[in-house]
């Protein structure tokens, strides 16, 4: 994610190229929340400004048990 996605995200967003209600959700069983997944990101890219942070959220979940799926679909 760090290597490829983020700074493909991060490129696209500043020539414009993304919708401006896009949204990012990162799904981990990791206990992180919003603000935790925006600091992660912004240590991976520290051009990376607090508008295009705000596209990111954050889910706690497991892809092996349906109560994330659940969760998504929310």
């Amino acid at each position: 994610m760090r290597l490829k996605i983020l700074p493909a995200l991060h490129g696209l967003y500043e020539r414009g190229e993304l919708p401006p209600d896009m949204r990012v959700l990162g799904v981990s069983r990791r206990a992180w929340s919003d603000e935790e997944l925006r600091s992660y990101i912004h240590e991976v890219l520290p051009k990376a400004e607090e508008p295009f942070l705000t596209h990111f959220s954050f889910l706690q979940g497991d892809a092996g048990h349906p109560a994330t799926f659940v969760a998504l679909a929310r």
